[in-house]
């Protein structure tokens, strides 16, 4: 845990994508050779970016509500709700701490997704104001003791939904362990890890869902044939941007398209922190950006 904290925080950038090439044992050693696709930047940008699109979605009202799979345990899935919640607040989400009167509602709400039924979904709410709703479901069960220590695994399954039309944004569905020396503690180890991982994974998944891409023109003019390969690679590079469509060459002017979630004016800020950028911008409007070589 340790050398994985240290490495995340002193990283020029963060693993995006990776394939096995091949594997080998060497001296007891399993050794993996993997081909990795490394993003540019601080891996804290991804929330910083995060915010911008919660923004841009109109900084919706949120609520989580998990429910109990086998009710008659009275398994804490407060823990599981404060951890889901947490993360969301982190990245930014305006997360309603309100306690529902009513769970079994929710229970039903959630059985109600998986029939594409809507109408309880919609009535919730509006009864608490909210936008989306974080719905699921939690169960434990006990794998048995080892050397006076009790083993548990959690299994969580939540679902994220728009509550004016009951459209699914983002499921996640995932089990975790925990161990202690009581069942109940145990138990609740496991829970307390099961919300924190679906939290982080479902902020991510949502905000993709959130996000409205952008066609943004970028115009250069005075600029050479290499200059604009430069920055069409540099544009495609950068963070939150999808493709880079060169539209018109002409003269040492060129028109490239830039397919994003970015606004024109954070695009221009990326642009602008280039070292060694091969033109200066002259001009950002709603979604033109213009730039003259050096």
């Amino acid at each position: 845990v340790l050398l994985k904290d240290s490495i995340r925080l002193r990283s020029a950038g963060y693993v995006t994508g990776y394939e096995i090439i091949d594997t080998w044992t060497e001296f007891d050693l399993c050794k993996v050779l993997l081909s990795v696709t490394v993003r540019k930047g601080m891996i804290i940008k991804d929330l910083d970016e995060m915010q911008l699109i919660i923004q841009r979605a109109g900084d919706p009202r949120v609520m989580v509500v998990i429910t109990e799979k086998e009710p008659a345990k009275h398994l804490p899935v407060q823990l599981v709700e404060a951890e889901i919640m947490s993360a969301l607040t982190e990245a930014g989400y305006r997360v309603v701490s309100a306690q529902p009167a009513n769970r079994e509602l929710f229970g039903r709400a959630y059985a109600g997704v998986r029939r594409a039924e809507t109408m309880l979904i919609r009535q919730l709410g509006a009864e608490y104001q909210t936008d989306l709703l974080v719905l699921g479901e939690a169960s434990t069960v006990i794998l048995g003791q080892y050397h006076g220590l009790v083993s548990a695994r959690a299994s969580l399954q939540a679902v994220v939904v728009k509550a004016e039309t009951g459209e699914v944004l983002t499921v996640g569905d995932l089990q975790e362990t925990g161990v202690d020396l009581t069942e109940v503690a145990a138990a609740e180890k496991a829970l307390s890890k099961a919300g924190r991982e679906i939290g982080t994974r479902l902020r991510k998944d949502l905000a993709l869902k959130l996000a409205t891409e952008n066609r943004i023109t970028v115009y250069a003019k005075n600029i050479s044939f290499n200059d604009l390969l430069l920055l069409q690679k540099e544009l495609q590079n950068t963070h939150l941007v999808t493709r880079v469509e060169l539209r018109e060459f002409v003269e040492r002017s060129a028109t490239l398209t830039v397919v994003t979630t970015l606004l024109a004016s954070q695009l221009a800020e990326y642009i602008s922190g280039w070292q060694g950028c091969p033109a200066e911008i002259t001009r950002v409007s709603n979604n033109l950006i213009e730039l003259t070589g050096r």
